[in-house]
Order: structure tokens, then C-alpha cells, then sequence
């Protein structure tokens, strides 16, 4: 959303969403949610990015078509040794996963992710994520955001 509102009516962003859990993929490539939680969002993101359900789909609402076709889904397993990914990103956000891994399996992430960015491209983690550890691929660039050394 916030990439369509800054970029305009023909958004040159493409996104790509992964996750391990291939319902929740399925769930977020569908792009249907119950009104209750996109009331949550400001009435004005509500307005621009979603369609509110008739009839039978009454009490949901289904993000517009321009904002769906910015969005590539996948599965990834961030232990596997390839990932289905082609090219360099600019950024990628890895928020609140790597806490769940060991030092040693956070470094070897950490370097696959690095070589999945372009040069000078962030990396946004959680809040209660710090790799000040690989000071040797990223820089700390603010208070959740890590860039490339290049």
C-alpha cells in the first residue's frame, strides 16, 4: 500500500512476500481478510486498496487487483540451500524470524541474505533482532535496519 500511494496509479514496485507456511500463502495471495481487520488500517488505506464484500461476501473485503498484481508469493524455507528467488532486491524485510535460529545458523542467513541484496540494499529486522555480529556484511543503519557493506 504504501508503496502504491508513493509510486501512483501504475506503481513500477514489485514485491516479493515469502513465507514457510504455504496457507498463510495462500491466505495472503487470495487478498480477502474480514472487515474487522482491515477497519483496523486508516480509513483512507481502507478507501483506496480494498473492495468491500456484497452478498454472500458481506463482512469482508478484497484488495484491489493493482495492488494484488504488485505482490509475487512464494514459498521459502530460509534454511534451504537454494532459494526460489532470481536477481537482487533493494530491500528485504526479515522481521522477527532470525530469533528463532542459533548464532551459527543466523550468521549462515545472514550471508545468504546479504548476497540476495543489491549493493547498499537494507535489510529490516525486528525490534529484538541485533547482528551487530556480521559487522563484516552489514552496516547498522538505524534502529532495525542493517545495509550492505559494499
Amino acid at each position: 500500500m504504501t508503496a502504491a500511494d508513493i509510486l501512483g496509479d501504475s506503481p513500477s514496485a514489485r514485491i516479493l512476500a515469502t513465507d514457510i507456511d504455504t496457507n498463510v500463502l495462500a491466505t495472503a495471495r487470495l487478498g480477502v481478510y474480514p472487515v474487522d481487520q482491515v477497519q483496523k488500517l486508516p480509513s483512507e488505506l481502507q478507501k483506496s486498496h480494498f473492495l468491500r464484500g456484497e452478498g454472500r461476501n458481506a463482512g469482508f473485503a478484497r484488495v484491489r487487483e493493482e495492488l494484488r498484481q504488485m505482490v509475487t508469493f512464494k514459498q521459502l524455507n530460509l534454511l534451504d540451500d537454494a532459494w526460489p528467488m532470481r536477481g537482487r532486491f533493494d530491500i528485504i524485510f526479515c522481521r522477527n524470524v532470525m530469533i528463532y535460529f542459533d548464532k551459527a545458523t543466523q550468521q549462515a542467513i545472514l550471508k545468504k541474505l546479504a548476497g540476495a541484496l543489491q549493493p547498499g540494499g537494507l535489510l529490516f529486522v525486528g525490534h529484538s533482532e541485533s547482528f551487530h555480529s556480521a559487522s563484516d556484511l552489514f552496516t547498522h543503519y538505524g534502529n532495525t535496519v542493517y545495509q550492505l557493506r559494499q
